[in-house]
Formats: structure tokens, sequence, C-alpha cells
């Protein structure tokens, strides 16, 4: 099937910036009918990441041609309740970092992803912060405070309520006036 005679290829314009891409599709007689963004975590922001019709196919000259230009921003894939890694691979594969904080938990499986922020569409290479379970730190139970006993040992000590303080009487000769 051909598109007629003075029909070409149209040229490979994929991780072009978008503006190259539209300079190279005009200088063969081809028209930018539409730019659709898309996230892409493969291509950086403002790079084309395909064409439609695809590059390679013969088309008349004046054809409109569709970009898919890339946002710079990708998916966050939701890894909660998967493995760690599981989880890890496809956080990576989607263009992101990834930061891992343990928390203790005793109702899933150690390893499992429990929380992760941020969610939604992202910028490429955004850390994103994932709870990983970890057995729960269980503590010692308290050992028992050893008891002694002690035999009492009397003292000449008065203690509370047992002191005598001497009294003067007022008839004794011997008192001070």
């Amino acid at each position: 099937f051909s598109a007629g005679p003075d029909a070409d290829a149209h040229p490979a314009v994929d991780g072009l910036p978008q503006d190259q891409a539209i300079a190279e599709l005009k200088s063969v007689g081809l028209d930018v009918s539409r730019v659709e963004p898309v996230n892409d975590p493969e291509m950086a922001e403002d790079r084309v990441v395909a064409t439609d019709p695809e590059a390679g196919t013969e088309v008349p000259p004046g054809t409109g041609v569709v970009l898919s230009v890339a946002t710079g921003r990708v998916e966050v894939p939701d890894v909660t309740g998967l493995d760690i890694e599981e989880a890890r691979r496809l956080l990576e594969d989607a263009s992101l970092s990834v930061r891992e904080l343990q928390q203790p938990s005793g109702d899933y499986e150690p390893g499992t992803v429990l929380h992760q922020t941020p969610t939604g569409i992202q910028p490429r290479f955004t850390t994103i912060e994932r709870s990983v379970a970890i057995e729960p730190v269980t503590p010692e139970p308290p050992s028992p405070e050893p008891t002694t006993t002690e035999p009492e040992t009397p003292t000449d000590e008065p203690t509370d309520g047992d002191t005598e303080e001497p009294t003067e009487d007022p008839e004794d000769p011997g008192a001070e006036e």
C-alpha cells in the first residue's frame, strides 16, 4: 500500500525536543496536527515520546502528525501491600527514588510495604518514602526485684512520737527564774 506518488517516509523524531521535532517534520512537508502530553518515566520533559503515524510510515506531504511529548512527570505506582523488593523495582522502573522507613508491625509480614508518600503524578526522580513492616519489638519482662530480709536491730535513737522533752516545774527550787 502506497500513500501516493509524492509520499515519503516521515522521519524519526522520538527523543528530540518538541520544537526541534516540529521543525524537522515541517522541513519534509508534514504538519503537526496536535501535541499530546504524556507521563513517561523514560523520557525527559519536552522530549517526543512517540508520533502518530509512526516514524517510517509513508505519508503524503501536508499530513498531520500527532506528537506525544513527555511532561517530565510520572504516575507513582501504588506499592502498598507489596513485598519490599517488588515495590522497589516498580518505583525505580517509574524513574522514582526510594527512601525506606521501618515500622514495627505485628499485623503484617516483615518486608511488606505499609504506606507510601507521595502518591499520584509526581516529577521524575521524586523520592518516595515507604514504611516497611519489621518484626515488632517485644520488651523483655522486668525481672523481679530481689528481696532480702535483714533482721531489725534496736537503736537508741528515739522514733517520732516517742521523744520526751524536759519540762520545767514551777515548784522546783532549782529551776531558773
